[in-house]
């Protein structure tokens, strides 16, 4: 009995072992293939517009520090204030924890050489302040009016893939204060995050659990016939990029290097069906899996969001849209 139970625990033993060795090899590899590369930079301004204090960084990390290095600026939008309320917190612990977000993304930004001036704080309630149409239009509004006062040569904002309904609401945001200002879509540009699409990706976090050396998971778009692309970025760039991650001490920085310190991707801004939700569910094994062992009626993309919320929340949203463009003077940004 007691040589067979040696004879599985050696295999067992072996093959952890061989798991860290191929997550090394996997990640020294996946610095280098992205393709294709380009560069879409310029010397202007650039306008960044995200949900939470951090996503600037993941999404756009190389971007901006490109734009900078090429003579330009940049600003960022933060829609949100990254902060999910609960019970036990008093206003005061919340507030804190806001003023700490933000903290660490300026000093971010202030490491990258972007001043104080250029971030702009919505300060939306995490998760539920944009849900209701007089908050949205407000808040395309107040995109809509800095990319009139800023005229940049380009947006980037985070795709619509179901992985978090800020970053969802947020495109949505970008798609209506584009036409409001009467901006070219095709001066937009999204990037991936995290989706709850690829099955893959859910078993590749679950085995980095047990792990000493995780398996690295660059961000991945959505299957679309829309063609994506990496920023060229050296090694130095990347390096640089996966050293600003330290700033966001409230968010794990090591995780964080770890999911998104990879070359920036981006793809020309497309403006969905939003009340389809971002995929078919039918051709997720994913999604499929979750309905099958955790929710036998239903499966939500992210916190309870399902199809039918995406419809019930933009049909409204799309039902309830001023006509005609949003005057702007009567906006400010914080």
């Amino acid at each position: 009995m007691w040589p067979e139970i040696f004879v599985v625990l050696r295999d067992i033993a072996l093959a952890y072992v061989f798991l860290n060795i191929a997550a090394f090899v996997c990640n020294r590899c996946l610095r280098l293939p992205f393709r294709p590369r380009s560069d879409f930079t310029l010397g202007g301004t650039l306008l960044v517009v995200v949900a939470h204090q951090d996503d600037e960084l993941i999404l756009a990390g190389g971007a901006m520090a490109r734009t900078l290095y090429k003579g330009g600026d940049v600003h960022v939008v933060y829609t949100v204030d990254g902060v999910t309320r609960h019970p036990s917190l008093t206003e005061g612990e919340t507030q804190k924890r806001i003023v700490r977000r933000e903290s660490e993304s300026l000093a971010c930004l202030a490491d990258l050489g972007i001043p104080r001036r250029n971030a702009h704080f919505l300060r939306y309630e995490n998760e539920e302040g944009l849900t209701k149409p007089s908050k949205v239009d407000r808040a395309v509004g107040q995109v809509a009016q800095l990319i009139e006062e800023l005229d940049p040569y380009g947006v980037v904002t985070s795709a619509f893939e179901g992985g978090h309904p800020d970053h969802d609401m947020t495109h949505f945001i970008v798609s209506r204060a584009a036409e409001a200002a009467g901006f070219a879509l095709d001066r937009v540009f999204e990037a991936p995050e995290y989706n709850r699409f690829y099955l893959r990706d859910y078993l590749l976090r679950k085995l980095n659990e047990a792990l000493l050396i995780k398996f690295g998971a660059p961000p991945r778009f959505l299957p679309s016939t829309t063609p994506s692309f990496a920023l060229d970025m050296s090694r130095g760039e990347i390096a640089r990029k996966r050293s600003l991650f330290r700033h966001f001490k409230t968010q794990k920085p090591r995780r964080l290097t770890r999911r998104f310190g990879f070359p920036d991707q981006f793809r020309l801004f497309s403006r969905p069906d939003y009340a389809k939700g971002p995929y078919d569910p039918r051709v997720s094994l994913r999604y499929r899996f979750i309905s099958t062992w955790k929710h036998k009626e239903k499966a939500p993309f992210f916190g309870g969001l399902t199809n039918e919320d995406y419809r019930r929340v933009y049909s409204r949203l799309e039902a309830e849209r001023p006509e005609g463009r949003f005057d702007m003077r009567r906006l400010e940004c914080s």
